[in-house]
């Protein structure tokens, strides 16, 4: 089966359009559909007037205004906030692993020790 990415990059190449460079509206995001990247949206996480957060299978996703001039403005605000959107997901990601391992650590504790005693017992 063919990356969703790569057919909407191939597709339609008679007329130079594809779902890559065809506009796709903020109106047209819906759950259940697929985004411009042909991802089906599981949950819309945020709706304004002139933007969007949302959630696929592949991560969250932001949806840019329609309006091109203030797209690029968004943009460009949201470039100045990434290295420490970056930063958070790695912290984030870092805690969700130490939650993780110590939850079995917590399990494991709690369980029944096993003592060489009872093991070398004949």
């Amino acid at each position: 089966m063919a990356d969703p990415i790569v057919k909407a990059l191939s597709s339609n190449q008679t007329t130079g359009e594809s779902r890559c460079t065809k506009p796709f509206l903020l109106c047209e995001l819906q759950e259940g559909k697929s985004d411009k990247l042909g991802h089906i949206v599981e949950d819309i996480l945020w709706m304004g007037r002139n933007y969007a957060i949302y959630r696929t299978e592949r991560g969250v996703y932001l949806h840019f205004s329609d309006v091109p001039a203030e797209e690029a403005d968004q943009r460009s605000r949201f470039t100045d906030i990434c290295p420490e959107l970056c930063e958070l997901r790695y912290f984030t990601s870092q805690c969700a692993h130490l939650l993780a391992r110590d939850s079995d650590h917590d399990l494991a504790s709690a369980s029944p020790p096993c003592t060489t005693t009872t093991w070398l017992k004949p």
